[in-house]
């Protein structure tokens, strides 16, 4: 349990760091990258998601 509650803030932190730098794409309107990382986000959410269920099963 407690590595996964570590993994969790790993993710969390990641996919902080991945929101600002999709903001800066934006408003450097550079549209590709701002895909790029918002489906790196998405993964990122993926695995966030199912790390909660893991746990829940737990």
């Amino acid at each position: 349990m407690e590595n996964a509650i570590s993994v969790l803030r790993s993710l969390k932190k990641e996919r902080e760091s991945l929101s600002n730098k999709f903001n800066e794409a934006m408003q450097q309107k550079n549209i590709s990258k701002a895909l790029e990382i918002k489906v790196k986000q998405d993964s990122i959410c993926d695995k966030i998601i199912n790390l909660y269920d893991s746990m829940i099963k737990l």
